[in-house]
């Protein structure tokens, strides 16, 4: 009889690498997981002799194999710290006003990644083991939520990734205290309070009505630097420029001209873009946990309403965001929270 390994036994845990590669003793982060997909693209080709006597090759010859993977991870308030910082790079935390114990954590692009030792429980398969990948790098994020009544009411991350290689049936690493991720950030936490919702528009909080938002972050590597010798590629280095983008959905109404104006003839209005999460219960003195997505040069992409039949029109907004020299960054990411500074 089959054994199954079941998917609600799985987690993924992280540690950052003071050496590429070298895997900490103790995890710093564990993280219940929505779904994972992991590849060692293991690649082959036929021997290309043609004096065979059969109809199949003669030998298959192994080739180049790299590491990579996507997880997808429920975005919270409060413990998704290093995984803002593992897409971003830069990092810095500040104790908020006269609070003793409340941070703002500021994460900005950098071209310096950290890397990471991560770990999954494929389902507790072989019991108590994890399959572990060193030298693990973020290439990606695309994060999204909606005004409905499922599970994309809630913010969920998909996080793709790269790294140096794959071990399985590994003994983990210490587990941290606790699962990090626990607080979701749902989509009516947006506050459309004054200044704290920014579209581009320049119209104020009470006109503007999202029902969507996506936020989608690439940061390309090569994963294929081979060389002889080795059967794995070399450790993934970056490759290109990154890019992001937010694309927003709204139903359509006349406020909706303002924006289009904005997109065609690229004037968005000062300050660009701005979408601050609020979660209700007080932390600290008077402070709220938050998550808060900025981009001050945002330029626009792509404009379309639909007519999906006799209900509601739609619009679909894209705007591709721009480094900004004041800001230091195309996108800023700041999150308010208990946790402590990252080392």
């Amino acid at each position: 009889m089959s054994v199954p390994a079941i998917g609600h036994n799985s987690y993924l845990q992280i540690a950052v690498e003071s050496t590429y590669g070298t895997s900490p003793a103790t995890a710093t982060n564990k993280f219940e997981i929505v779904s994972a997909e992991l590849s060692p693209n293991l690649s082959t080709f036929p021997d290309p002799s043609i004096s065979s006597v059969g109809v199949f090759p003669r030998n298959i010859v192994r080739g180049l194999q790299f590491v990579t993977g996507r997880v997808r991870v429920k975005v919270g308030f409060e413990g998704f710290e290093e995984l803002w910082r593992a897409l971003l790079g830069s990092y810095s935390a500040a104790l908020v006003g006269g609070e003793t114990l409340v941070r703002d954590h500021t994460f900005l692009e950098s071209v310096t990644q950290k890397s990471y030792t991560s770990e999954f429980s494929l389902g507790n398969i072989p019991t108590g083991k994890v399959t572990r990948l060193q030298g693990f790098l973020v290439t990606g994020l695309a994060m999204s939520s909606a005004a409905a009544t499922g599970e994309s009411g809630v913010f969920n991350a998909d996080i793709d990734f790269a790294a140096q290689d794959v071990a399985e049936n590994t003994t983990p690493m210490t587990a941290p205290a606790g699962v990090t991720n626990l607080l979701p950030v749902e989509f009516h936490r947006m506050l459309r309070t004054s200044g704290n919702l920014k579209d581009g528009s320049g119209l104020t909080e009470t006109s503007i009505f999202i029902r969507s938002l996506a936020l989608r972050v690439t940061m390309p590597h090569d994963m294929q630097r081979g060389y002889l010798g080795s059967i794995w590629a070399d450790r993934p280095v970056r490759a290109g420029m990154g890019s992001a983008r937010v694309d927003l959905e709204y139903q359509w109404d006349a406020n909706n001209y303002v924006l289009q104006a904005a997109l065609e003839n690229q004037t968005p209005s000062a300050g660009g873009l701005k979408f601050l999460f609020q979660h209700p219960t007080t932390i600290g003195t008077a402070s709220k946990r938050e998550l808060e997505i900025t981009a001050a040069n945002p330029v626009g992409a792509d404009f379309g309403p639909a007519i999906p039949g006799p209900g509601v029109i739609t619009q679909k907004v894209s705007w591709m965001l721009a480094y900004d020299a004041t800001a230091l960054s195309a996108l800023k990411i700041r999150t308010r929270s208990l946790a402590g500074a990252l080392p």
